[in-house]
């Protein structure tokens, strides 16, 4: 006996496909003729040709269904109802399979806008760095605790790594096989090889606001919210500090090109600035509103501050403010190109660039973000920025 998995009933002609599942054969051909040739299980490409009949066995005692009978009165109104119920089978069986299809859809849908709601305040990426050894390669830091290497060539993840119990604030490259992160939870950590394996891990105090490698590669420098270590770059022990004890109150913090000099600067808007040498404060800075970062032209020459009230530049050689780039509002990041001709500033959800010396004249503007921009870089390959709709962001150069 062998039944219809279409209609359930039980087949008086009977046939299997490849796959498998039997069918009344003319209920099959019927539904074949309407969903272009699929199988009704598989949704493989099924033909008629592919189908085998199921012959009973001689000596199979099961009673054969009655012959179906054409023509007209009694026989040929049983033989329109028997067309209708293939028909009507066909149909159920179709909307079955879709109600089940719709199902799984309303409740993925529904899985995915409470996986939503459930993290729609742990989103945003806080910071950038593009790799100097490898230009394609950027590493980011976010509010998912996570740090994600990204190829920008092609568009593909490299790594993710969890870097922490709290949001990722600062991140900087080594090499193009290592790179370094700065938590809120206090920890510095470093992650390296072929997959960027977590290779060390110190915790040097309240939130770290920066991290960066000093040129030589055997150091990395973490501001905390506190104060500025120095660690191995390798195991991250201490090796110095920099500081007269005070406790200070640093949202950001930048290492000079040459390595000689650390700028730290706090939520007061004063940017301290540190002799590496010397371990001693050389000058502090200041700047009319909060600020969110700091970035050195790569010469050396200009310091760029991210503030609330604009991009302020110093000129690091006159030890004193020689310009002042945006429209007065906050601005969530700074960023130089390579020569420090140019100045990349975020504000809202863009950034725009200016010419050294021509703070207030604004030559590109970008847009790419539906949320505040809170990271950026200007590598070779452009200006890459980061912001809270999670979303990273290429301009070329």
């Amino acid at each position: 006996m062998v039944t219809c998995a279409i209609s359930g009933a039980i087949a008086s002609n009977p046939c299997v496909t490849p796959q498998g599942y039997t069918y009344e054969k003319r209920v099959l051909l019927s539904l074949l003729t309407t969903n272009g040739g699929l199988c009704p299980q598989t949704k493989a490409p099924l033909s008629e040709d592919e189908l085998i009949d199921i012959v009973p066995s001689p000596i199979s005692t099961i009673p054969s269904a009655p012959s179906s009978v054409s023509g007209a009165g009694f026989s040929g109104l049983l033989s329109t109802m028997q067309s209708e119920w293939d028909s009507l089978m066909v149909e159920t069986y179709t909307l079955k399979t879709s109600l089940e299809e719709t199902r799984r859809e309303l409740t993925q849908a529904l899985y995915q806008n409470d996986a939503a709601v459930r993290s729609s305040g742990k989103t945003g990426i806080l910071a950038v760095k593009t790799c100097k050894a490898d230009t394609d390669l950027i590493v980011t830091g976010g509010v998912d605790k996570q740090a994600i290497v990204f190829n920008t060539s092609t568009g593909k993840v490299v790594a993710t790594k969890a870097a922490g119990s709290k949001q990722v604030n600062a991140v900087d490259w080594k090499d193009a096989s290592t790179f370094v992160t700065g938590n809120a939870d206090g920890f510095v950590k470093v992650f390296t090889g072929p997959k960027y394996a977590e290779s060390a891990a110190q915790e040097v105090g309240p939130t770290v606001v920066d991290v960066s490698v000093h040129p030589c590669g055997s150091y990395v420098f973490a501001a905390t919210a506190s104060d500025v270590k120095i660690l191995d770059a390798s195991s991250l022990a201490a090796v110095a500090a920099l500081g007269d004890g005070e406790t200070e109150d640093y949202v950001a913090g930048g290492l000079h090109p040459d390595g000689l000099i650390y700028v730290a600067g706090t939520g007061g808007g004063q940017v301290h600035v540190w002799d590496v040498k010397t371990g001693t404060k050389a000058l502090t800075l200041s700047v009319p509103a909060p600020l969110s970062g700091v970035a050195f032209s790569d010469n050396g020459y200009h310091l760029a501050v991210a503030s609330g009230s604009g991009a302020q530049v110093f000129d690091m050689r006159k030890q004193k403010l020689v310009g002042t780039a945006g429209s007065g509002t906050a601005v969530g990041a700074v960023a130089w190109e390579g020569e420090g001709k140019f100045l990349a500033y975020a504000e809202g959800g863009g950034a725009k660039v200016v010419e050294a010396k021509k703070w207030g004249e604004v030559l590109v503007e970008m847009k790419g973000h539906a949320k505040d921009v809170k990271g950026m870089d200007w590598g070779e390959g452009g200006v890459v920025t980061v912001g809270m709709d999670r979303k990273v962001a290429v301009f070329g150069a």
